[in-house]
């Protein structure tokens, strides 16, 4: 009896240790996404500064970090950033090997690879966030200098189109996962209608502008103009250029920030498997 007791204690204890590993863990990955909505939203501020006068505003993720970083609290929330996203990293990475076990089949194996591509999306804004709080920020150039030497001969062109096409076709599902809500299925109680309306619209904003870099890459590779291809601020820097192109940056970019809303409502009722 007395080793049954013992027993029964150590598991209670076990029990409670996980348990308590667990919160932890949730905690982490609430931070990160929370981390994640933070960028979107300094993301959303600096295209509407671009829709509207200030040329010299770079929307994308580099530049929001950098603008996070001016804040009063710049050196502490870098770090906390940095923290925040390596942890998703982590998430993300377990998800891909053993995660999704409530869903089955080709829809399981998708979830999985799809969490290693959000790992390496949060690792390279988790570098940013450190290369930033070391003092030694990020350099946008060499992405641009990579496009020139790819562009200048036949093989790197096929790679080039074959990235644009991939990076078109992950804009496209973004933009599907906004109109099916599919979203959804990585929250908890599925999200209330304010939620789900701020995953829509943020998740179909992010994808058309996913889709604008796949066509700018494309554009860049049969033009043999490197320039022409980048990231999220080139995408808006060509939306601004067109016809009432102000107000279609304006609106992207509220959807923009509309993802980063969601993304608070996600920290409070992510699935952690």
């Amino acid at each position: 009896m007395h080793t049954t007791g013992s027993d029964a204690g150590a598991s209670a204890k076990r029990a409670a240790a996980e348990a308590g590993n667990s919160r932890i863990v949730g905690i982490l990955i609430s931070l990160g996404l929370i981390s994640f909505g933070l960028v979107h939203l300094a993301v959303t501020w600096l295209a509407l500064q671009l829709a509207w006068g200030h040329s010299s505003a770079k929307p994308n993720q580099q530049g929001a970090i950098a603008e996070l970083s001016h804040t009063p609290v710049g050196p502490v929330l870098l770090w906390i950033l940095a923290i925040g996203f390596f942890t998703l990293v982590v998430w993300r990475l377990t998800l891909a090997v053993r995660g999704f076990a409530w869903m089955r089949g080709r829809k399981r194996t998708a979830k999985r690879w799809g969490s290693v591509g959000h790992a390496v999306v949060y690792g390279f804004l988790g570098v940013i966030c450190l290369r930033f709080a070391l003092g030694s920020g990020s350099s946008g150039s060499s992405g641009r200098g990579v496009t020139g030497r790819l562009i200048n001969n036949t093989a790197g062109q096929i790679l080039l189109l074959a990235v644009a096409a991939a990076v078109f076709g992950i804009g496209v599902h973004q933009v599907v996962k906004g109109i099916r809500t599919t979203f959804r299925d990585e929250l908890q109680d599925r999200g209330g209608p304010v939620l789900v309306t701020f995953g829509q619209i943020g998740y179909i904003a992010k994808g058309i502008a996913v889709m604008i870099i796949g066509v700018m890459i494309a554009w860049a590779t049969v033009s043999h103009h490197p320039g022409k291809a980048g990231g999220l601020d080139v995408a808006f820097r060509t939306i601004k250029d067109q016809p009432f192109g102000p107000v279609l940056l304006t609106a992207l970019a509220v959807g923009i920030g509309c993802f980063g809303l969601y993304c608070f409502g996600w920290a409070r009722r992510h699935r952690t498997s």
